[in-house]
């Protein structure tokens, strides 16, 4: 797929227009560093507290009642990335390519409070 998608740019196809799905496990564990944590949503104006075991952000917002931007389980991947306006997460996988302060909500966790520009 990475060999695809760059002879597309080469072609000058709009990154928006390059649709691709990958299926993996989990990778990176969640360890020790991951605790309790409160996500404020900035455009709900609510803080909601995560646990360790309420998985990746995209997951606890959605059972929680917030809505964040995803096309994850249609193959829109990268669908999810919202802003971190505050506060460090980590991702479950490989670290992704994204504009600075930006996160993948259906692959990280929270390392710290966070305020998400979502």
């Amino acid at each position: 797929m990475d060999e695809v998608t760059r002879d597309l740019f080469a072609r000058k196809v709009p990154k928006f227009e390059i649709f691709s799905e990958r299926f993996r496990a989990r990778t990176r564990p969640l360890t020790s560093e991951s605790v309790a944590c409160d996500i404020r949503f900035s455009r709900s104006g609510r803080t909601l507290r995560w646990q360790p075991d309420s998985g990746v952000l995209l997951h606890f917002a959605e059972k929680k009642g917030e809505q964040l931007p995803s096309g994850c389980r249609v193959g829109q991947c990268e669908s999810c990335a919202v802003r971190v306006l505050k506060g460090r997460v980590r991702h479950l996988f490989e670290e992704p390519e994204l504009e600075e302060g930006m996160c993948l909500a259906c692959q990280a966790v929270p390392l710290s409070d966070l305020v998400l520009e979502a």
